[in-house]
């Protein structure tokens, strides 16, 4: 459903696709300047505004009934601006970028926030196109005014949702992606900084554990991992395995060569 008339006044806006049958789907594509404030508990809330802020000023908090579960709750999506701040908490999904169903296709944009609080459980949907490009048009970007505050950690961290396309947006295989190559992308830039930063503290994933294919090409060896550079949030690709990948592959060099000495060992007595 879409829903084009401006609201105002001081009232707050709560999506609760609980009480109707799980879910549902909302479009604002203009403004609004209600107050209030907006949660999002289950449901699909698309912006398409063009200027001004379609959740008005208040604070804008996607959740759920079930934080504990990643992915579990409301799904914001947006290649646009809100004028308060915003908090992707438990089970809270959101997009930085547009998406048509009706055509399968997707791109990714750049969503901007007044400052912004990203909590465990929750999971940013990146969407990449090309792998060498610019931040909000060729990977998904969340553009901060203001200051970035990280809740996750390790033990409750967040997930970060890796989805190739193709060069025309649809769901398939990023171009120019190499697996034996480096690469980083800028996936959060804030205007006064970043607290409570742990790579630990984020999950990247790219398997199709969600509702969504993820990351469809070959990683080869390499991995996915989060850093963080002065006041911006980079998501990078390395070809080199991960230290555990490395502790078992060292691992089994070791047990290969026991087995090779052993051989010659007993080629020798022979």
């Amino acid at each position: 459903a879409t829903y084009g008339n401006p609201t105002s006044g001081t009232g707050a806006l709560i999506v609760d696709g609980s009480t109707t049958n799980g879910g549902f789907d909302l479009t604002l594509p203009n403004a609004n300047t209600y107050s209030g404030g907006t949660t999002i508990y289950l449901g699909t809330i698309t912006l398409t505004n063009t200027s001004g802020s379609a959740l008005g000023s208040g604070p804008v908090t996607i959740t759920s009934h079930t934080p504990a579960n990643m992915g579990s709750g409301g799904v914001l999506i947006g290649n646009t601006s809100i004028g308060g701040s915003l908090t992707l908490a438990g089970g809270g999904k959101l997009f930085a970028g547009t998406l048509d169903n009706i055509n399968e296709t997707a791109a990714p944009g750049t969503f901007s926030a007044a400052g912004a609080t990203l909590a465990g459980n929750g999971a940013l949907f990146i969407a990449i196109n090309h792998a060498i490009g610019t931040a909000g048009s060729n990977w998904s970007l969340l553009n901060i005014s203001g200051s970035l505050n990280i809740t996750a950690d390790a033990a409750t961290p967040l997930g970060i949702s890796i989805n190739s396309l193709t060069t025309g947006n649809t769901s398939g295989l990023v171009a120019d992606f190499d697996p034996t190559q480096s690469y980083s992308w800028m996936i959060a830039s804030t205007t006064a900084g970043i607290t409570g930063f742990d790579e630990k503290a984020f999950k990247p994933f790219t398997d199709a554990s969600t509702d969504v294919p993820c990351f469809q090409n070959s990683l080869g060896t390499g991995h996915f991992f989060v850093s963080q550079a002065g006041n911006d949030l980079f998501l990078n690709f390395t070809p080199v395995p991960e230290p555990a990948t490395w502790g078992l592959l060292l691992a089994g060099g070791a047990v290969l060569a026991a087995g090779a000495r052993r051989r010659r060992a007993g080629q020798s007595r022979g």
